[in-house]
């Protein structure tokens, strides 16, 4: 396991909605993701706009972390 320090580090901001379809740079259009996340969201973004959303409400609302996979089945996992 990494220490958390390398996984901090490993962290990237990316938009929920990216500035070049409308969105803004905004807190909640705003989301840290992890390296792997990132790269998987980048090849369709317009695909997980609403899973990044859903993500956002579901960890406001309930404060667990959840995968992009589960999210996009239906399915919630604490992760």
């Amino acid at each position: 396991m990494k220490p958390s320090s390398e996984l901090k580090e490993q962290l990237q901001v990316h938009h929920i909605r990216p500035v070049e379809m409308g969105g803004r740079d905004r807190f909640k259009n705003l989301i840290c993701l992890c390296q792997i996340c990132h790269k998987i969201v980048h090849k369709d973004v317009e695909k997980h706009i609403d899973t990044l959303r859903k993500y956002v409400s579901l960890y406001t609302q309930t404060g667990h972390r959840y995968t992009i996979d589960s999210i996009e089945k239906g399915y919630y996992l604490e992760v």
